[in-house]
């Protein structure tokens, strides 16, 4: 995983993101109302905050952070919802539970 880290633009200090950034200010505080089939019909609350303003902690000087977020879908295959068979042989040895 390719490590997040934040450069001021002045100076070049590293920064983690964790130490710029509220976590809720990323999420938000919204909810929505879904029909039955779970398709957002309405959206309520505050947007997230994508830009932050920063003053370094190294040079003194104020720059801001945009964040862009990304999510990917994708169906993960459980194996334990699939059929399966084991064999019983009589002529082996049966542990007890």
């Amino acid at each position: 995983m390719k490590e997040f880290i934040i450069k001021c633009p002045h100076c070049g200090a590293e920064y983690l993101i964790e130490e710029l950034v509220m976590p809720e200010d990323v999420i938000g505080k919204r909810y929505a109302i879904k029909d039955s089939k779970g398709k957002i019909e309405y959206i309520d609350g505050e947007l997230p905050e994508m830009i932050t303003e920063y003053i370094c902690d190294y040079c003194d000087k104020k720059f801001k952070v945009q964040l862009f977020l990304d999510a990917k879908t994708f169906i993960e295959e459980d194996v334990w919802e699939s059929d399966y068979t084991v064999d019983v042989f009589k002529d082996r040895i049966e542990l007890g539970e």
